[in-house]
């Protein structure tokens, strides 16, 4: 079973669910993969946020899965139950027991891999999701917490161990004949946003490393159909926070810069510890496509799309940050940004809460964010004070 803390945690964050209309609303859904190769603990800090997100977000008769990315295994599906009474807390809670006494029993299966912590099989998941799950019309979050190097032991020739990346021949191949293998496969992931929350940050030995592996995933998500919308370290709390900030609605398309080549050959590129030499160059000695139009810096490539964040205190809430991200793409920085929000966290009865304050997108007049009294009563705030984070906010212009 789960240690009494993420009961309390899902309790707490089914608070902001307690007044919801009655009626199942749009079957968005949404999935979350993590990792049984993490210290038990480290793993619990995951799903008990996790968890907190998903009975923080679900309508009436909407429901989330969470999946094993090590094993591609199905843990437990969490929904929130359907009728016109509000839902409660314990009501929420009894609904979803069996759901909470699963995932406690994952949790009893981790252990940790001391070579590869978080270690997952990330080209299985995506083909698991693809054949099980396909999005409906409104389409889906897969949201998945693990490391982005993929260490195969019974495949050590496409291992990424050593420092090594897939070539995007053997992203276009087959199953048949390469494991990061795209084409030829049933189902599609058409109408996924992919979230990719890293549990390790310190793996790249090189700026060209790390945007291989970047891209490498992106074009993999691409070739299964799904959209690659988010990914970044998420080892603690706030990288966490900032993942689920952008999850739950549904995303524009992203495709990565540089395409997938499909005529490209099948092998593995290896990467060195960076020896100075120029980007570009130290990419194009791996194999790595370069794009002259890319924003290229002395510490490496920008990714394709980047934001910026910026906090203020709350001018009425002692001890919060009024937090204002602007999205740009690197190429238009800083002269233009795609958009801009602002929110702000809030611990209340033992969980926290974000509240979304508004959004701007580029030329566009800021449009405040509608913070329903659920949401209010959950968090433990005012409309005063939603109000005067508003004043916090640093939104760009024009």
């Amino acid at each position: 079973m789960f240690r009494t803390s993420l009961s309390q945690c899902a309790a707490a964050a089914l608070l902001s669910a307690s007044v919801l209309a009655s009626g199942a609303a749009d079957a968005r859904e949404t999935i979350i993969a993590f990792s049984t190769a993490l210290p038990k603990a480290e793993l619990q800090d995951q799903v008990e946020q996790s968890i907190g997100h998903l009975l923080a977000t679900l309508e009436p008769g909407q429901h989330a899965r969470i999946l094993d990315a090590t094993s591609l295994a199905l843990v437990a599906e969490v929904e929130m139950p359907k009728g016109s009474e509000p839902v409660s807390p314990r009501r929420a809670l009894q609904h979803n027991r069996k759901a909470v006494a699963k995932v406690g029993r994952f949790l009893d299966r981790a252990a940790t891999n001391a070579e590869h912590p978080g270690a997952i099989d990330i080209p299985g998941l995506l083909r698991f999701v693809r054949t099980h799950y396909p999005a409906p019309e409104e389409g889906a979050d897969l949201i998945i917490f693990g490391h982005p190097v993929f260490a195969p032991v019974n495949a050590p020739s496409q291992s990424m161990v050593g420092d090594r990346v897939p070539s995007d021949g053997l992203v276009a191949a087959g199953p048949d004949t390469s494991l990061y293998g795209t084409s030829a496969l049933s189902g599609s992931l058409e109408g996924y946003d992919v979230y990719f929350g890293w549990s390790a940050s310190d793996w790249p030995v090189s700026p060209a490393h790390r945007y291989a592996v970047e891209r490498l995933w992106s074009i993999t998500v691409e070739g299964h159909g799904a959209s690659m919308t988010y990914q970044a370290p998420a080892e603690d709390a706030a990288g966490r926070a900032t993942l689920f900030d952008l999850a739950g609605e549904d995303a524009p398309d992203r495709r990565h810069s540089k395409p997938l080549d499909p005529a490209a050959p099948q092998n593995m590129h290896v990467f060195n510890p960076d020896t100075g030499q120029d980007w570009e160059s130290e990419a194009e000695s791996a194999g790595v496509p370069t794009n002259p139009a890319q924003k290229i810096t002395p510490n490496g490539v920008e990714v394709d799309i980047f934001s910026l964040f910026a906090s203020e205190p709350h001018p009425r809430l002692g001890g919060v940050e009024v937090t204002t991200g602007i999205q740009y793409v690197p190429q238009d920085y800083p002269d233009r940004y795609l958009n801009a929000w602002c929110y702000f966290l809030v611990q209340h009865d033992g969980s926290q809460h974000r509240i979304r304050l508004g959004n701007k997108d580029w030329g566009a007049p800021v449009v405040a964010a509608d913070v329903p009294s659920r949401a209010r009563r959950a968090a433990g705030v005012t409309r005063d004070d939603i109000s005067a984070g508003r004043t916090a906010c640093q939104w760009p212009t024009p």
